[in-house]
């Protein structure tokens, strides 16, 4: 009697649980993807399970959390779920086998949603100093606008985005010459970043074409506009200087080789507080000829003839008033 009865409980047991085996609800979700980052603040729900059940979601950390039916007695769950606004969501999926309320699987899911398109400003060129030729605080290197760049270029660009993927440089004359350069800038609100382009002394003397692409994580792009410059990366050359000196005044000469003159500046370094100048701004047939006034004693003057791209040749005069 108390074998059969054992062996009634144990097969009672086993029965039981192999329903309970078979009954295991799986939860498969294959959309939204954990860590993704959609365009649209409509993300789609892609959901199955190996019984019929009842779908929901909730929005963890939410004010207002509750459960949200997506569908009703079925293995497959497919449908847009409307977010209020961009940022980052972090939600709990469950499925619920319809007829039996205890077997439950739960998925978390972790994604962002980005609808903006990243805002982007590219102002003109900003000129770096070329070692040993340009002073840093030389009155021309920081221009408002350019059309002649060097080959130490730097493109400033200013743009907005939080979910910053990458910043593509592109330039060239022609589109079977075109370049792209890349860079890991800093994403977020009025963000600078600097891209220097790359082998321009092959553009020398040539006009190019250059803009910007900004890419968020959702793979929405936006272009800079498109601008022009003309590379120039031949240095001045100034091939004679000299000067005469009459009581106060001095009388400057320069012969100088540059197509793309800007002007000579010249700092006196004997001076209490030493400051770029302006000499001379235009040339004709090569010269440049100016007069400047300067007070009694040693003048050591640092002279720099400049080009509209930047480039500089440097050279150092000194005379003394009596």
């Amino acid at each position: 009697m108390k074998k059969n009865l054992v062996m009634i409980l144990v097969a009672s047991f086993l029965i039981l649980a192999s329903l309970s085996f078979a009954s295991a609800i799986t939860l498969t979700v294959t959309s939204p993807n954990d860590n993704g980052v959609y365009d649209s603040n409509k993300v789609l729900f892609d959901l199955k399970t190996n019984d019929k059940s009842d779908f929901y979601y909730i929005l963890n950390n939410s004010e207002d959390s509750r459960w949200i039916k997506l569908c009703s007695k079925t293995k497959e769950c497919i449908k847009r779920v409307r977010f209020s606004k961009d940022g980052k969501y972090n939600i709990t999926i469950k499925a619920i086998i319809y007829n039996n309320l205890s077997d439950i699987n739960y998925s978390s899911k972790t994604f962002t949603i980005d609808t903006n398109k990243p805002d982007l400003t590219i102002p003109a060129p900003k000129k770096s100093n070329r070692p040993g030729t340009q002073p840093k605080n030389h009155p021309i290197l920081l221009p408002t606008s350019s059309k002649f760049i060097n080959d130490s270029i730097e493109f400033k660009i200013k743009y907005n985005e939080e979910n910053l993927e990458k910043v593509n440089l592109y330039y060239w004359i022609n589109v079977n010459s075109a370049i792209k350069k890349n860079k890991s800038c800093l994403a977020g609100k009025n963000q600078n970043c600097s891209i220097k382009p790359l082998n321009l002394n092959q553009f020398n003397d040539k006009n190019i074409i250059y803009w910007v692409e900004i890419i968020d994580n959702a793979l929405n792009s936006i272009n800079s506009s498109i601008r022009n410059a003309e590379v120039d990366i031949t240095l001045p050359s100034i091939t004679s200087s000299s000067n005469l000196i009459n009581n106060k005044k001095v009388t400057f000469i320069f012969e100088i080789v540059e197509k793309n003159f800007d002007g000579i500046f010249y700092k006196d370094m004997n001076s209490n507080k030493p400051i770029w100048k302006s000499l001379c701004k235009k040339i004709e047939a090569g010269r440049c000829s100016t007069t400047k006034s300067f007070s009694d004693g040693a003048h050591n003057l640092s002279i720099n003839a400049v080009d509209k791209a930047g480039n500089s040749d440097t050279e150092d005069m000194e005379f003394t008033i009596i």
